[in-house]
């Protein structure tokens, strides 16, 4: 009785471990988004395409890393800076205080700072590597 039970426990982990394999047409894609050559240092990407669950991740000092499935892929941005400050009320005490006031870096992008479809990148295999340079020229929101 109790070899039955060990057996259906290694049963269930193996048939567990085989689901949590890269069996999901997911692939790792890393690269660097820069601003003028300079790494980004926050924001925020989406990546979308017609035929798979979008993907999104955080870039940090420039660098991203998502899981994705392979194909040829739209790129959205989102940039936001620090423009001031505005008063803001907590709404459960009602104590009023300073917060920064966020607006969207770049040029073109929606109030929340994104670029919708800018980018396209071609996903081939585990491990490719994308270099995003944004110009400020072209981009920055005066």
């Amino acid at each position: 009785m109790f070899q039955r039970f060990v057996l259906a426990i290694c049963l269930l982990v193996l048939f567990m471990a085989a689901g949590c394999g890269s069996g999901d047409g997911m692939v790792e894609i890393s690269g660097m988004v820069t601003l003028d050559g300079v790494p980004l240092e926050t924001g925020d990407m989406r990546i979308t395409s017609s035929d798979s669950p979008v993907s999104g991740c955080e870039i940090k000092n420039g660098k991203f890393s998502v899981r994705v499935t392979k194909g040829e892929k739209n790129v959205a941005i989102n940039a936001m800076k620090i423009d001031g400050e505005v008063e803001s009320v907590d709404s459960i005490t009602g104590k009023k205080a300073m917060i920064p006031k966020f607006v969207p870096l770049l040029k073109g992008a929606s109030e929340y700072g994104e670029l919708i479809n800018n980018y396209k990148i071609s996903v081939s295999k585990k491990g490719d590597k994308f270099n995003i340079d944004l110009k400020s020229s072209e981009l920055l929101k005066k």
